[in-house]
């Protein structure tokens, strides 16, 4: 009995079995150097701010991550830059079920 029952589990366990699932991640950095030829490596007296003009910064940055396993999806992007201070946020998030009539009920 108990091979029996462990036959049939065999044989049935493709059927359970969850669907592969797949992530990829995709993104990209846009970054900026600034070079002024007056800049000085010095203080504003007044304001405490820097004189210095040269500068490094990312313009635009994002990192996307997508994502499946059988009828489900989802895509989740952040976007991040450092032209007015250090920026970071959410730019795109989705979820997706995919079914179709042929495959009958969920």
């Amino acid at each position: 009995m108990r091979r029996a029952l462990v036959a049939l589990l065999a044989t049935a366990a493709p059927a359970w079995a969850a669907p592969e699932a797949t992530t990829r991640f995709s993104g990209l950095v846009q970054t900026d150097y600034t070079w002024a030829q007056d800049s000085v490596d010095q203080l504003d007296d007044g304001s405490g701010a820097s004189l210095n003009r040269d500068g490094f910064a990312v313009r635009r940055g994002r990192l996307r991550v997508e994502a499946a396993s059988g009828p489900i999806e989802a895509v989740i992007e952040g976007a991040f830059d450092t032209v007015d201070g250090a920026q970071l946020g959410l730019r795109q998030v989705e979820a997706a079920l995919r079914w179709s009539a042929d495959e009958g009920p969920l």
